[in-house]
């Protein structure tokens, strides 16, 4: 897999954290109105993301991200 991959693939695990965090600032200030913005805005990033990896990994491909250094059996 190519480097320039990596982003998305992380992005199909951060986007939907940071909506979730984005969830619960509106329990801390409701009259904000965020939460039907913020989930549709990560519903399309998920999608979008989703769309562009389908290329590669469509014919058997894989994508993978290796998080920190850590030796194989990690």
């Amino acid at each position: 897999m190519s480097e320039s991959l990596n982003t998305p693939v992380v992005l199909l695990v951060i986007v939907p954290l940071a909506g979730a965090a984005a969830a619960l600032f509106e329990k801390v200030f409701p009259k904000l109105n965020l939460s039907r913005f913020v989930a549709l805005a990560c519903v399309c990033v998920g999608a979008v993301t989703l769309a562009f990896l389908h290329g590669s990994i469509e014919g058997g491909g894989e994508a993978r991200y290796v998080l920190g250094g850590w030796s194989e059996p990690y």
